[in-house]
């Protein structure tokens, strides 16, 4: 019986990881697919909502030339890793001019809600 015990133990903590990182995964995904529909629209409240406290000079930007950006046509998590209260999303993007960027969006966890922290972007290799 002693032997039983921390293979069970060892067990739920690997089954309650994963189901925590897939969870993790799916709000991730959730946030950044919000982010950009909330771009789209112009909806300000709602991005403000999305970010972390490091993005507010970025996002005071967005404000001022957003009716002048280019437009994305469309947009694709194409990666999501976890790391506790870090996490980074690759997403891939295409603009109304049919250029491919990538973005590493670095995503930080607050009071329980992913934010998005930070980012870099580069041409996509596509």
């Amino acid at each position: 019986m002693k032997k039983i015990l921390p293979i069970i133990a060892l067990f739920l903590f690997f089954a309650t990881s994963c189901s925590s990182t897939k969870e993790d995964e799916q709000l991730i995904q959730q946030t950044v697919e919000s982010f950009y529909k909330n771009l789209e629209k112009k909806n300000y409240k709602e991005l403000k909502e999305l970010i972390s406290v490091n993005m507010q000079e970025d996002f005071n930007f967005i404000k001022t030339v957003n009716k002048d950006a280019v437009k994305y046509s469309s947009y694709k998590v194409s990666s999501i890793s976890v790391n506790g209260e870090n996490a980074i999303a690759v997403v891939e993007t295409v603009d109304e001019f049919d250029n491919n960027l990538s973005f590493v969006w670095n995503l930080v966890k607050i009071k329980g809600r992913w934010k998005m922290n930070n980012y870099n972007f580069s041409n996509s290799t596509k």
